[in-house]
């Protein structure tokens, strides 16, 4: 419920704005992180990896931390399992 007031008041979309700041990225990519893993985060992912895209080509900082929380996020999420590559290696034994 309280994820849901956050958003309402675009808490999200503050948070998602001071990701930039070098200062409090930290701190603001933990809350991004929780609004992703609470129920309706598919907006919030989808907000965090344009920011991603949007930022200048030498925020090479920047990506990087946004890639650490998009990869804490798809693990805690179960992502990982359900998108796994199949093993396609041919038996050699038949």
């Amino acid at each position: 419920m309280c994820v849901g007031v956050f958003r309402e008041c675009a808490g999200a979309r503050c948070v998602l704005t001071m990701v930039q700041y070098h200062v409090c990225r930290t701190q603001c990519l933990g809350i991004v992180q929780q609004l992703i893993l609470s129920n309706g985060g598919d907006e919030d992912f989808a907000a965090l990896l344009g920011l991603m895209h949007t930022s200048s080509p030498d925020a090479i900082q920047l990506k990087m931390d946004i890639i650490k929380v998009v990869t804490k996020c798809s693990c805690a999420d179960g992502l990982s399992e359900r998108y796994e590559p199949t093993d396609r290696r041919v038996d050699s034994s038949s």
